[in-house]
C-alpha cells in the first residue's frame, strides 16, 4: 500500500511539473512573439509607422460614420472623440507629403492620446464611474442655462442622444471603450515613430 501511495505521489508530481512546463513554454512563446512583433515594427522607417497610425484613425472615423449611417446617432462626446482622429489623419497627410519632423510625429501621438483619453472619460460616464456634462447626461437639461419658457415647456429636447447611454456593445465594450483601446494602440505607433526619429540616422533607414 505504501509503495502504491508513493507511486501516486510521484505520478502527481510529474503531472504537475508537466503542467508547469507547459505553461512556462506558452509564456515564453508569447514573450518571443511580442519581441518578434516589436523587432519587425522597428524595421519600418518612422514615416511608414506614422502613416499606419494615421490610417488607423481614418479607419475608426469610417467606422463611426458607418454606424451613424445605419442609425446609431452620435452623442456630443462621441463627436468630441472624432476631432482628434481627424487631426491625426491631417498629420498623416503632412507626413505623406514629406513633413517628417519629430514634432510632426509628436503631434500625431498627442492627437491619438487625446481621443483615447476622451474615450476613457466617456466610458466612465457610461458606467457611472463619474459624472459627465449636464448637457448630454441624465435628462440632458442644464437648469443653469434654461429660460423661464424652457422650464414651463412640457416638450423634451428633440434629437438629443445621451452620453451616459450605451447604444451598442461588443464583448461588453461600448463604442467609446473600443475607441479608447484602439486609440491607445495608435498612440503607441505614433510614439514608436517619435522614438525611431530620435535614433541616429546611421542606425535606421531614411525617415
Amino acid at each position: 500500500m505504501e509503495a502504491t501511495y508513493r507511486y501516486k505521489q510521484i505520478q502527481n508530481s510529474c503531472e504537475t511539473a508537466d503542467q508547469l512546463h507547459g505553461r512556462g513554454t506558452e509564456t515564453t512563446a508569447f514573450l518571443l512573439d511580442r519581441k518578434r512583433f516589436w523587432q519587425a515594427l522597428m524595421t519600418y522607417p518612422p514615416h511608414q509607422v506614422g502613416l499606419r497610425a494615421a490610417a488607423g484613425s481614418l479607419a475608426l472615423l469610417a467606422g463611426a460614420w458607418t454606424f451613424q449611417a445605419i442609425g446609431y446617432a452620435p452623442c456630443a462626446m462621441c463627436l468630441w472623440q472624432r476631432y482628434p482622429h481627424g487631426l491625426a489623419v491631417l498629420i498623416g497627410l503632412l507626413v505623406f507629403f514629406g513633413l517628417r519632423r519629430r514634432l510632426t510625429y509628436i503631434a500625431g501621438f498627442l492627437a491619438a492620446l487625446t481621443t483615447a483619453g476622451i474615450g476613457v472619460f466617456h466610458t466612465g460616464v457610461e458606467r457611472d464611474w463619474w459624472e459627465g456634462p449636464t448637457s448630454c447626461t441624465g435628462s440632458g437639461l442644464d437648469l443653469d442655462t434654461m429660460t423661464g419658457a424652457d422650464l414651463l415647456s412640457t416638450e423634451g429636447p428633440s434629437n438629443l442622444v445621451m452620453c451616459d447611454e450605451v447604444v451598442w456593445e461588443f464583448l461588453t465594450f461600448s463604442m467609446a471603450s473600443w475607441n479608447a483601446v484602439l486609440s491607445f494602440l495608435l498612440a503607441v505607433l505614433w510614439l514608436v515613430a517619435v522614438l525611431m526619429r530620435q535614433t541616429p540616422r546611421s542606425k535606421q533607414s531614411p525617415s
